[in-house]
């Protein structure tokens, strides 16, 4: 039986500021692909995803008018993750090195978390202890422009991906941490699956020097640092997969589980 999220009452709405919900603007696509490397099928998502514009500006004021702030409780928890990597044609990625950690672990550490190595199958599977807050997200009426506040509860997933792309006429491997949040729902579904934030390594070996892919919040003309430059216009991974679900089958002992996949993208083609 899965039903219910862990938390009776959430008092964080989804957009809060928080050290682990992080916030950047959603890239705009400006470099140009070859017609063979356009993305031909659809991401798996679990639950719509949210519409932009005006619709989402009416959510969010309609579940900031109900919602109560205040400071969020987090249980710790045991979660099997099954991760996948594959590229843009959904082909997996084999013998890729990655790095996970979550809320509830200093995931801006650069040991922090499980490093997993993905199989022929582009697979890897790991268990970590990680932290389930409960959060207030905004869910839409009907296909209404309005949304009232439910509880679920929040994980943070911090991913450490490569990225080899071309700069100054030479291929440079670049490694950056790549931050979604997830919220499941009572009714089982899971919501969110964006790339929240990306990360390159700071002065003191820590990722938590933000960069910025859209062209259109940072001029290329204004990149004066080589992970900026590289990552103009191009986040380089996708989120496909982000099920969190809780099997409540043993009531004393909750099974939770993470299905989670990344697709790597075309290299850009600039023209």
């Amino acid at each position: 039986m899965k039903s219910g999220t862990l938390f009776g009452s959430p008092a964080i709405i989804e957009g809060a500021k928080s050290p682990d919900h992080p916030q950047i603007p959603e890239a705009a696509l400006v470099v140009v692909q070859d017609d063979a490397t356009q993305d031909a099928k659809q991401p798996a998502v679990h639950s719509p995803k949210q519409p932009r514009g005006i619709d989402m500006r009416w959510r969010h004021l309609l579940a900031g008018l109900f919602a109560i702030a205040g400071a969020a409780r987090a249980e710790s928890i045991t979660l099997h993750v099954t991760l996948k990597l594959t590229d843009d044609q959904y082909r997996p990625l084999a013998g890729q090195s990655v790095r996970l950690a979550f809320s509830g672990q200093d995931w801006q550490a650069p040991t922090a978390g499980e490093r997993v190595v993905t199989d022929a199958k582009g697979e890897a599977t790991l268990t970590a202890v990680v932290a389930i807050e409960g959060r207030l997200q905004s869910q839409p009426i009907g296909m209404t422009p309005f949304s009232v506040p439910v509880g679920t509860d929040h994980l943070l997933i911090a991913a450490e991906l490569e990225r080899v792309l071309p700069l100054d006429g030479h291929d440079h491997a670049f490694r950056w941490l790549y931050v979604e949040n997830v919220f499941r729902r009572p009714d089982g579904s899971t919501s969110g699956g964006y790339i929240d934030a990306i990360y390159a390594k700071g002065a003191k070996g820590r990722f938590d020097r933000p960069l910025e892919p859209n062209l259109g919040t940072l001029k290329l003309a204004d990149r004066r640092d080589p992970d900026e430059r590289a990552i103009a216009g191009d986040e380089g991974w996708v989120p496909t997969d982000f099920l969190l679900d809780r099997d409540d089958t043993d009531k004393a002992h909750p099974r939770w589980t993470l299905s989670l996949a990344f697709k790597r993208m075309p290299r850009p083609v600039w023209r």
